[in-house]
């Protein structure tokens, strides 16, 4: 029996290759919650377009077509006139406006009030601080249907009666509204005369 040298077979061991079996990487699944965000931004971003295609968006807080009711008939007094469109900046809208002092209040009454005392005579009165209100809509006022898309308010300090003075009011997040759909009124009023404020418009 005939064996191989002893270096032939020492060379034919370096030749042989150890082959570990390796495991295939699993791949990871895509988390459940993942899934279920991007269906959340999916469905937000869908809705998000279809509302702002019918005109749903963005949100605009609209009131039922109203008018100023005065509290105080000498508020009407205070005649507020528009003198140009409005102009919008970023989120506001500005309106200029002229306010006249025609302002007339009762004279006060000295001592006791009598029966059948004639009334007090109404007196021409000077404007110490007299607010005003423009109120935008959303359709002509010709339209029953109008709704009101917000407002803009401003100030006047220190008018004599008689005299005039402009001013600019200011409004801040106003829907949109259609061209000339736009009204100016006096909200209060405080003059030199009064002991209080006479309010032509409850609330905001």
């Amino acid at each position: 029996m005939q064996t191989a040298p002893r270096g032939a077979a020492d060379r034919g061991a370096k030749d042989v290759e150890v082959v570990v079996p390796v495991a295939p990487k699993k791949r990871r699944g895509i988390s459940p919650t993942a899934i279920i965000i991007a269906a959340v931004v999916t469905v937000l971003s869908l809705g998000t377009m279809l509302a702002a295609g019918g005109g749903f968006w963005p949100l605009q807080s609209t009131e039922p077509d109203v008018v100023p009711t005065p509290v105080s008939p000498s508020v009407n007094g205070m005649v507020v006139e528009i003198l140009q469109a409005p102009r919008r900046d970023g989120d506001q809208i500005y309106v200029t406006l002229r306010v006249t002092n025609n302002v007339m209040v009762p004279g006060n009454t000295q001592g006791t009030t009598t029966p059948n005392a004639p009334t007090p005579v109404p007196e021409p009165a000077n404007l110490n601080n007299g607010s005003v209100k423009v109120f935008f809509y959303d359709k002509p006022s010709t339209d029953h249907a109008r709704t009101k898309v917000g407002s803009a308010i401003g100030n006047v300090t220190d008018l004599k009666y008689g005299e005039s003075k402009e001013i600019e009011v200011v409004g801040i997040g106003i829907g949109e509204f259609c061209e000339g759909c736009y009204e100016a009124f006096p909200d209060t009023i405080w003059t030199d005369k009064d002991t209080g404020i006479s309010t032509a418009t409850p609330g905001p």
